[in-house]
Formats: structure tokens, sequence, C-alpha cells
């Protein structure tokens, strides 16, 4: 997953895509996974994937479709999964992009798309200026 945004915040569009394919492949919950591929997405004009990838990412941050594995492997009492998912206090870089879809109520539409891929290249301008 961090390879992918390493990758995407060095314009490395197709490595970006490869390695996020990898953590999907390996965390199929991962919305930050889904949220970056539909960035890429974006960037390709292709509007329907980005719909979909942002779609999936706020259905995984806010739990909506959660199953528990057999083990509970990373569950915690309070249903947190700190390792999967950086913990209540991580907001470094990226991560706290996505971070903010648990929040998200209602459908997701290509507008939506529009406008959260928009702001994520803004805010990846701004971290790249640092």
């Amino acid at each position: 997953m961090k390879l992918g945004e390493i990758a995407l915040l060095q314009g490395k569009r197709s490595v970006a895509r490869e390695r996020l394919r990898e953590a999907k492949r390996t965390n199929h919950r991962s919305a930050g996974a889904h949220y970056l591929r539909g960035d890429l997405d974006w960037l390709a004009r292709d509007q329907c994937g980005a719909t979909d990838h942002l779609r999936k990412a706020g259905d995984l941050s806010s739990g909506a479709s959660y199953s528990e594995s057999a083990s509970s492997e990373g569950i915690t009492s309070k249903g947190a999964r700190p390792l999967l998912e950086g913990g209540v206090g991580y907001t470094a870089g990226l991560p706290s992009q996505w971070a903010r879809l648990r929040d998200w109520n209602g459908p997701v539409t290509e507008a939506d798309a529009d406008v959260e891929y928009g702001r994520l290249q803004s805010v990846i301008a701004q971290t790249l200026r640092r």
C-alpha cells in the first residue's frame, strides 16, 4: 500500500497501479487501495472506474460490509483494526484522505468522484511542495 502511495506521489502511475493492485490482492478490504486506484482511474479519465473505486472505499471505510474473519485476527475488543487502518490517531499523508470517507452517507456519484479526486490532487500538490 505504501509503495503505491509513494509511486503515486512520484507520478509513476503504472507502478502505482500495480502496487495498489497487489495491496488489494493481499487485503481486499483496503479502503486506501480502492481510494487511490479510483484516483488513478480519474487521472486516466475513467469516470466509471473512479466512481466505483470511491464507492467501494467509502463502503469499506464505513464498515458497512464488514465480516469478521474466522480467527478474528487483528480485531480488538472495541472493533478497531489498528494494524490494518493505522489506528485512530493516524492522520499522516494520504491515509487521512480516505479516513474521512467514514462520515459519508448516501450514494456516490460521478460528480462526487470529480470533487473528491480533484481535491486529492490539490492535497498531493501541496504535499509535494513541502
